[in-house]
Formats: C-alpha cells, sequence, structure tokens
C-alpha cells in the first residue's frame, strides 16, 4: 500500500492564478499567497511511479485539510486531516495506509503558516518563461515521493 502513497505524491502538478508578471515569483511572495488561502479546489494530474497519469480534484482547507477525489478508473481517495494523510484503496480494499503530513511533502503548503525558503523540503524553485514551479520532497524520506506547484 506504501506504493499508492507514492503515486499520490509522485508529481501533482496545481494551477493557482496569481497577478501576471514577467519574472520567477519569489518564495516569499509564494508564501504570503498560500498563506492568504483558506480554501481552494483545483484540478490535478498525477504521474504515477509505473508512469500511468492519474486525474483527479483536489478539495483544500487550511490548515491541515485537503482530499483528492480521484476521476475514474481510479478507487483510491486520500485525505489530509488531524496531521495524517490517509490512504484509501477502494480496489485492493483492507486498512488504509496513515502516514504523518509533517513528513510528506503536502504539509508545506497545508501548514498553518507557510515559509517555503526556510522549509527543508523545497528540492527545487524556478520559472520557465510562463510559470514558477517549487518541487519539494522530505530529502530524509524521497521514498515518500514528491510534490510539484505551478504557479501561474
Amino acid at each position: 500500500m506504501r506504493y499508492r502513497f507514492l503515486a499520490v505524491v509522485a508529481a501533482l502538478t496545481w494551477m493557482w492564478a496569481l497577478p501576471a508578471t514577467a519574472q520567477q515569483l519569489s518564495l516569499n511572495a509564494l508564501s504570503n499567497y498560500l498563506n492568504q488561502l483558506t480554501s481552494a479546489q483545483a484540478g490535478f494530474t498525477q504521474i504515477n511511479a509505473d508512469g500511468t497519469i492519474s486525474t483527479g480534484t483536489l478539495y483544500m482547507r487550511r490548515p491541515g485539510k485537503a482530499r483528492f477525489e480521484y476521476n475514474p478508473p481510479e478507487q483510491a481517495l486520500v485525505m489530509a486531516n488531524n496531521g495524517a494523510v490517509v490512504v484509501f484503496d477502494r480496489k485492493l480494499g483492507g486498512d488504509p495506509e496513515s502516514y504523518p503530513l509533517n513528513r510528506t511533502p503536502l504539509g508545506l503548503i497545508l501548514a498553518r503558516n507557510v515559509d517555503l525558503g526556510r522549509a527543508d523540503m523545497v528540492v527545487a524553485h524556478g520559472y520557465d518563461g510562463t510559470a514558477t514551479t517549487v518541487t519539494a520532497q522530505d530529502p530524509e524520506n524521497p521514498e515518500y515521493g514528491s510534490i510539484q506547484l505551478k504557479f501561474t
């Protein structure tokens, strides 16, 4: 079941609209933006460990809560609440897997006070001419996967 969790955080890309700029947004500006969000809904695209793609809708309420609802044919549900990320795989059945939220990259954006500049999990910060991208991964547990946030 740990494999499913890897897939969940392997490569999520979220697009959030920010004021138009012609340059890379700083980690401080992105942190300020995230700190102003109390709730959000966005589509997500996930690149699974085997290279397949899953899509769905993310519902987020800061601080600390998120729900990833997958589009068919996926039968998984991922929820973050009460300091844990819980993965339900309806296809496999059995008990859900649970992970400490603060040990996952998802914990960065669900934190009460987001500070990407001081986050040990931010491993990349770049700009491709149209979007600023931040990639986060737990350096002590890279097997937990990574999360990529794309701001346009």
